[in-house]
Formats: structure tokens, sequence, C-alpha cells
């Protein structure tokens, strides 16, 4: 990257996934962009890392800071993206978060747990306009409909039913 595209830009602190919202707040920074069909690094995936470890609220909160963060960085840089960024990003980490609280915590006492600490967040996000029913798949509409719409407790154990 060029120094001026990332010299005032910073990791967002005390969350998980930092990667996520630099790396989006750059490329919405650039006017443009090669891709290259080369591969240019690899990726190594460690079994014991701390994103192969159960899904916990500590990451239900980062995919709910990082999606936050997204939007506001897109309303301040790239206003005209807003409706793209909510469907193919902002939604899509709605998506994530709700894949791994199904399939990474086992436990489904703290899965419950995981959804109803996730509730308040996802209200206030869709209510806000920063996620949508748009570009999900309806078990992911149904999670959030339930998420939404019902009352406290009930939608961890209606999700967990469809799901």
């Amino acid at each position: 990257y060029k120094r001026k595209a990332i010299k005032d830009l910073f990791f967002v602190e005390g969350i998980y996934f930092e990667d996520v919202p630099f790396t989006t707040e750059l490329m919405m920074r650039i006017k443009s962009i090669a891709i290259i069909d080369m591969p240019l690094y690899y990726y190594y995936s460690n079994p014991h890392s701390i994103m192969r470890t159960s899904f916990t609220p500590q990451k239900v909160f980062s995919y709910i800071r990082l999606i936050r963060h997204i939007a506001q960085v897109t309303q301040e840089l790239r206003p005209e993206l807003v409706p793209l960024v909510r469907r193919k990003i902002l939604n899509g980490r709605f998506k994530m978060m709700v894949n791994q609280a199904i399939r990474k915590q086992k436990d489904i006492a703290k899965r419950r747990e995981l959804f109803d600490k996730m509730q308040p967040e996802v209200i206030s996000l869709f209510r806000e306009g920063i996620i949508s029913y748009a570009g999900l798949k309806p078990h992911h509409r149904l999670t959030l409909f339930l998420l939404v719409h019902c009352k406290t407790s009930t939608p961890a154990r209606l999700v967990m039913t469809y799901l």
C-alpha cells in the first residue's frame, strides 16, 4: 500500500477480526485497485489460533463493533456505497456471526446465551438501518426476523430449533 493511504489508519483496538475494519476502510480510501491472478502470499491456518476456538460473547461484540465501524466509515467516506456495503459486507458479517455461534459453540446453553446477548445488538443494528434482509439466505432472514421481532429469550430457542 502507498504510505499516504494508511498514514492515519489504525486497527480498531479491543476486538477480534481487527483486520476486517482496517482493510475495508483502506479500500474505501483508495481511488483505484489492481487485481492480478497470481498468489503473492500464502495463508497458514493455525489449528490452535484464537479464531479456531469456541465462539464467545467477546466475539459477538467484536462482530457488532466491526459492523458499526464499517457502517460509519462507509457513510463518511463513500455514502454512495452504503446499500452495496450493507448487502455485501455488513449483512455478510451478520451471517458469519450467526454461523459461528451455531457451528463453533457446541454447548447448547452457551449457544442460547450467545443469541440472548446478540439480540439487543441485532435489534439496534436493524432499527438503525445498518443491517437488513437484503442478500440474506432464507435461514439467515428467519434468524434476523426472530432476533428482531420476538420477545427476549424466545428467539434463541426458536433460532436453534430451525437451524
